[in-house]
This record gives C-alpha cells, sequence and structure tokens, in this order.
C-alpha cells in the first residue's frame, strides 16, 4: 500500500483516505498523486482552499484509490417545476472575478454527513433560491420520485482530480413565492459575489 502523508486506512487494500490537517497537507497529497494546481483558483475552476473547506464541511471525501486520488461526493439535484410544467435549470454562474462558468444543471446541492436527502432537498432550495422566495416559503418534495445514479469523471471545479458522484435526482415545488421567469441570485464568498444565473426550459 501507497505511503502518502496525510492518508489513513479505509476498507479495500487499494484503497485511503486523505486524513490530512490542512490546505498544505492536502496539496502535498494532490501532487503526490501526480495532479499538478496550476489551473486551480484560475478561470472557472475553483481553488485549493474551497477543495479543503468542502473536505472539512464534509461534503467531500478524497481517497487514493489504486495510486490515483479520487475526490467522492453525494449530490442531490431537485427538479423544481413552475405552472407551465418547465424546470428550473441554473444555466451559468458568473464568478466574482468575472469569468463564466457554464452548468445547464437542475437545483443541486451537496449532502452533508449523515443528512437525510428529504432535508437536504429543502435546505438546498432555502439555500439557493432564498433570496428571490417568500418570507416563509413552503417546499414540498415528492418523496416518490428519487431515484439514484453513480456517475465518474474528471473534476470540472478541480482539474485533474478524477470524482466519483453519487446522485440522487428527486422532483420537489416551492407552493408560492417562485418566479415564473427567469431570474438570478448572489452568493456572498470570501473572494466577492458569486451570481446564479437561473432559467425554466
Amino acid at each position: 500500500m501507497s505511503s502518502f502523508p496525510g492518508a489513513a486506512a479505509a476498507a479495500g487494500p487499494d484503497r485511503t483516505a486523505f486524513a490530512g490537517a490542512d490546505a498544505q497537507e492536502l496539496a502535498q497529497w494532490l501532487a503526490r498523486g501526480g495532479i499538478s494546481l496550476d489551473r486551480y483558483g484560475k478561470g472557472p475552476a475553483k481553488s485549493l482552499d474551497q477543495l479543503w473547506e468542502e473536505v472539512e464541511a464534509g461534503e467531500t471525501q478524497l481517497f487514493l484509490e489504486s495510486g490515483r486520488p479520487l475526490r467522492e461526493v453525494s449530490v442531490l439535484n431537485v427538479l423544481l417545476k413552475n405552472s407551465r410544467g418547465q424546470t428550473l435549470y441554473e444555466a451559468e454562474q458568473v464568478l466574482p472575478n468575472g469569468s463564466k462558468r457554464t452548468r445547464g444543471l437542475p437545483l443541486s446541492e451537496k449532502l452533508l454527513p449523515g443528512e437525510r436527502w428529504q432535508e437536504a432537498a429543502v435546505r438546498g432550495v432555502l439555500e439557493e433560491l432564498g433570496p428571490v422566495l417568500t418570507a416563509d416559503p413552503q417546499v414540498e418534495v415528492d418523496e416518490g420520485s428519487m431515484v439514484e445514479s453513480v456517475e465518474m469523471k474528471e473534476s470540472q471545479s478541480y482539474p485533474g482530480l478524477l470524482s466519483k458522484y453519487v446522485c440522487k435526482r428527486v422532483s420537489a415545488r416551492v407552493l408560492s413565492g417562485l418566479p415564473e421567469d427567469d431570474f438570478s441570485t448572489q452568493e456572498e464568498r470570501s473572494d466577492g459575489l458569486l451570481e446564479h444565473c437561473w432559467v425554466w426550459r
């Protein structure tokens, strides 16, 4: 088994979990796994610090699997419908530096450790769309609509890092207050404002 600083034993003979204490140890761990950080924090790519924040929050787990770093994320996609039967999609994000990241995805939220997906669906709607909703929005989740899939691909946010997405998809609706036309929301981040552009399709 490979011996990496910041690695801890996990299930499987060829799999170890990252257990570093800070972003510097994470950078060393990624570099030893053959991942260049040159593009991190540039253009649409997120920074090393943002990856570390995901790890600290429990939104992301990192493993060394057969010698290659692997990021695992549990994601919930919420299909919100309007009165015309259209589904809400995040078309793109405008980053604080002015660059744009194409999304084309329904409302998405990373699941927190131990969180039920039903709770994550409501939390995601309130966190992502709160600024445009009424004071006391009612979110109705269709629990019977939930389907799950697994996807492996290189992360757009973290170049070179293979990511495994365990995706749950569920239908829901906001009973009142959600705009019927396209709109945008803003999110305050440490590096400035992130704009989310929402469209109905």
